[in-house]
């Protein structure tokens, strides 16, 4: 059902635990497939840090209404940081976030801290295909690193769906992503999600709708 390769889940006993950290340096994780979740799955947060190696190929399959991370599902009050040399490539979600998914529990803050490393050739059926950042209070932040081929049908690279779902990007690249909607680049959906764009590159990206580079849905009002 949930992490094709690794599965974090909360004592039964503390249901409100919040633990579990998970460092790769270097190897590979590939070919998993799960339900939600194709290489990991943590249902309590935790940590994950992604210095080096390569998580590739790996899928998650259920096609649901919150479904989806094919590499990493971080449900909860978690943090991953990517960084160095680390690669999430050719992994695929039938739903959302094609290499990463961003959820959280009562409230709390998931986060994706992107410093280096690469997001490439990922790709979700619907939504995201590096990154669908879910709920409200989930933020990615971008300062290093590329994500570049990755295909969706929304957000070829990323797409903000709930209210304040954010992005911040200081540095690092989107380019080359594709959507087979609209926001090659980015997909900006509800009034209270917000593209903070200072530093970076956003170039390339093609959307067969509209927005090329960034897309903000018209039914709402995004920033």
């Amino acid at each position: 059902n949930y992490g094709g390769a690794i599965f974090r889940k909360f004592d039964a006993n503390k249901p409100n635990t919040t633990g579990g950290t998970f460092n790769m340096y270097g190897g590979v994780i590939k070919n998993n497939t799960a339900k939600n979740g194709g290489a990991f799955f943590s249902t309590t947060g935790g940590t994950v840090n992604l210095e080096g190696g390569t998580i590739s190929g790996n899928k998650a399959t259920m096609n649901s209404k919150d479904a989806g991370g094919g590499a990493i599902y971080m449900r909860g009050c978690g943090t991953i940081t990517i960084s160095g040399s680390a690669r999430l490539t050719g992994n695929t979600a039938s739903r959302w976030g094609g290499a990463i998914c961003l959820r959280k529990d009562s409230n709390q803050q998931t986060t994706l801290n992107m410093t280096g490393g690469t997001l490439s050739g990922n790709k979700a059926n619907s939504e995201g295909g590096a990154v669908h950042v879910t709920d409200a209070n989930c933020t990615f932040n971008l300062s290093g690193g590329k994500l570049t081929g990755n295909t969706s049908g929304d957000g070829g690279a990323v797409y903000l769906n709930q209210e304040p779902s954010i992005l911040n990007m200081t540095g690092g690249e989107i380019s080359g992503n594709t959507a087979t909607g609209s926001g090659g680049g980015v997909y900006i959906y509800r009034s209270g999600s917000v593209c903070d764009l200072s530093n970076g590159t956003i170039s390339g990206n093609t959307a067969v709708g509209n927005g090329g580079g960034i897309y903000v849905n018209p039914s709402n009002n995004g920033q």
